[in-house]
């Protein structure tokens, strides 16, 4: 039984190849006729159509191309009107395979061809040309058109119908519609590919949404289940390589992009993984297999976009590695981007602004600026980075702009210089710059000159980003130390997780506001378990509003009162609720002793000097208090005007009483 079986396995083998070589040889002869043979046998035409439909399931497209090519010679045979409708679904796979688009508009053609021809616009027709335009970009009318399929849908198509709308939807990005399909698709009986489909399609949006980690799993599991899949879709067999990348599995990725090599045919897929590959070895601090994988991207692909990025990233590596300028000079004598690197940068940037390889170029020019600090060259850097589209930008040139321009970053003192970069393009540095980094520029930006207007803005920016409640706290400091309270409450409200530092924000605003904040001593007590300075002063604070005056607190505290009163909002407030409540209760007295200490380190308070000078006035210290108004008689506000009238007035009695 088993010989028999190989031999019948040989002799279809051998019809098969017989049957292609005939076809050929017919095919040779007849291509380049202008007049088609109406007489040719239509079981002949038969036989190279049933051919081609096995060339093109086995994947042998060129094969399939030609032999649908040339039953379409014969218009008036059966086979003519499908021919054309398989001939737009081979132009389809071949444009898929190579990546180059003048397949996808071939298909197109011939699919016009076929309606035009008298083909039915059936579901199939539908589905087809979502598919091609799909291909071509055009999601809005790929998802049109698969909307159309889908009303004349049975159930033969109408799942790989609603699978291409789930595709279309996440490389659209399209959240809601891909929820919808998924939803539709749950409920239908996919076969065994569909099924894989389906589930790489969840981890390609996954991808776009920049979820990587979920993503892996799904996106691998395609790679081990169902490669064949991806290497009729080089595209997607790419983003499967580049979100281990992403993700940090160099090793995954990069065996990922040494399969891509072997099999895939698609030149701009072929571009993208040598360069990827380059910068695996780069980030793995393997110089010479990154420089050897960008040289090989350049002499492979001289004319490519992407050679000249492996030009600029080459351009880079020989800033951190002069032996790398040696071994290039070494094996491209002649190439213009080594003989004047600057040169060669400018040209590169100045002809591709505000485009996908100019962003690369523009990384380059501004590392250079920013290692020679010139004013005159960052304000061109500056007027550079005003003209990029922030949402043009990809992963990979934010990834690119951060490892060239970070290290200068953290080490830009200037604020001035650092004002420059940053007001030029705020979202550009908010966009691509990590939140250390990011910091350490608003740390900068604070000190130039108003700055701290420019700090702020950075501060609102980094919490859209990345939703923290420290940088909510910053805001909450910056607008506290501006005397901003109300605003400063606003950004409070937001914070999240609410402990001893939010329980102790709120007291101070609440406290600066004169606001009546309900269960705000209770808060303090439950969420700081500790006594810090600033949870006695407010319980202390809870005292004097109930009339309850206990002036320990300050004593026991005075040297943090000397070293704050001046420059905390609540700390001086706290001093004159408290005076103000003694000299209701007409303690004169405990004043004088607890003020004392506090006014002779802080000269010239027009406040606490009043309240003494009053104080001395009461108890009938006149020289004391005479000397004191005496040196603050700069002072206008409402307590000087009362110890001045007080002052006076027993001044004028004795003068009646002595006369």
């Amino acid at each position: 039984m088993l010989r028999y079986s190989l031999f019948l396995f040989c002799f279809l083998t051998a019809v098969f190849a017989s049957t292609n070589e005939t076809i050929r040889q017919h095919s040779g002869q007849d291509f380049n006729e202008t007049n088609t043979s109406s007489h040719k046998d239509n079981s002949y035409i038969k036989i190279v159509y049933e051919n081609a439909l096995r060339d093109f399931r086995v994947g042998s497209y060129y094969d399939a191309l030609n032999e649908f090519s040339y039953v379409v010679k014969f218009p008036n045979t059966p086979y003519f009107l499908d021919a054309l409708y398989q001939l737009a679904k081979t132009y389809l796979a071949i444009g898929k395979r190579t990546g180059e688009k003048k397949f996808f508009w071939s298909a197109l053609n011939y699919l016009n061809l076929y309606l035009g021809r008298g083909g039915v616009d059936n579901a199939k027709y539908y589905y087809l040309k979502a598919l091609i335009l799909e291909n071509l970009g055009f999601y809005e009318r790929a998802l049109a058109l698969y909307q159309l399929g889908l009303a004349k849908a049975d159930n033969q198509i109408k799942e790989d119908i609603l699978i291409g709308m789930l595709r279309t939807a996440a490389l659209e990005k399209k959240t809601n519609l891909f929820t919808k399909y998924m939803i539709m698709l749950s409920i239908e009986n996919l076969s065994k590919e569909q099924k894989k489909e389906y589930r790489f399609i969840q981890g390609l949006f996954y991808f776009y949404q920049d979820e990587y980690e979920k993503a892996r799993r799904l996106l691998l599991q395609t790679y081990k289940e169902y490669e064949e899949y991806l290497i009729d879709n080089p595209q997607f067999y790419y983003i499967v390589a580049e979100n281990a990348y992403r993700y940090g599995e160099y090793k995954t990725a990069k065996q990922l992009f040494k399969r891509i090599l072997k099999y895939v045919k698609n030149r701009d897929v072929l571009q993208k993984t040598l360069l990827r590959l380059g910068d695996i070895a780069f980030n793995t601090n393997n110089t010479h297999e990154s420089v050897g994988y960008y040289y090989r991207l350049i002499k492979k692909f001289p004319k490519s976009k992407y050679a000249t990025i492996a030009k600029l990233k080459l351009l880079y590596i020989m800033k951190k590695d002069k032996k790398v300028q040696h071994y290039l000079k070494k094996f491209l004598p002649d190439a213009m981007f080594l003989k004047n690197p600057q040169k060669f940068t400018l040209e590169i940037l100045v002809k591709n602004r505000q485009n996908y390889l100019g962003f690369f170029a523009l990384a380059n020019f501004g590392l250079n600026v920013l290692e020679l600090r010139s004013e005159k060259l960052m304000k061109r850097l500056g007027w550079e980075i005003s003209l990029v589209p922030v949402k043009s930008l990809k992963y990979e040139h934010k990834e690119y702009f951060r490892k060239l321009w970070e290290p200068e970053l953290y080490h830009l003192n200037d604020p001035k210089l650092m004002c420059i970069l940053y007001r030029s393009n705020p979202q550009f540095f908010v966009e691509i710059f990590t939140k250390s980094v990011l910091l350490h520029m608003g740390k900068v930006i604070y000190q130039c000159e108003k700055g701290k207007k420019t700090y702020i803005d950075l501060l609102k920016r980094m919490y859209k980003k990345f939703k923290d409640d420290a940088l909510l706290y910053k805001l909450v400091d910056v607008h506290y130390e501006l005397g901003q309270y109300s605003e400063a409450m606003k950004y409070l409200m937001k914070v999240k997780k609410r402990g001893c530092t939010y329980a102790i924000d709120y007291n101070k605003l609440c406290f600066l506001i004169q606001r009546q904040c309900s269960n705000r001593f209770e808060m303090l007590k439950n969420r700081c378990k500790q006594n810090s300075f600033y949870k006695l002063l407010f319980l202390s604070a809870s005292k004097l509003e109930q009339g309850i005056i206990d002036t320990s607190f300050v004593k026991s505290h005075r040297d943090f009162f000397v070293k704050n009163y001046t420059k905390d909002p609540v700390v001086r407030k706290y001093v004159e609720i408290l005076a103000k409540k003694m000299i209701e209760k007409e303690l004169y007295q405990q004043i004088i002793d607890l003020l004392s200490p506090i006014a002779s380190y802080i000269k010239e308070d027009c406040f606490l000097n009043s309240i003494l000078s009053l104080s001395y006035v009461r108890i009938g210290k006149m020289q004391y208090a005479g000397k004191i108004l005496n040196e603050m008689s700069s002072c206008d506000n409402e307590w000087y005007h009362i110890a001045k009238a007080a002052y006076d007035d027993i001044l004028f009695s004795k003068e009646i009483e002595g006369q």
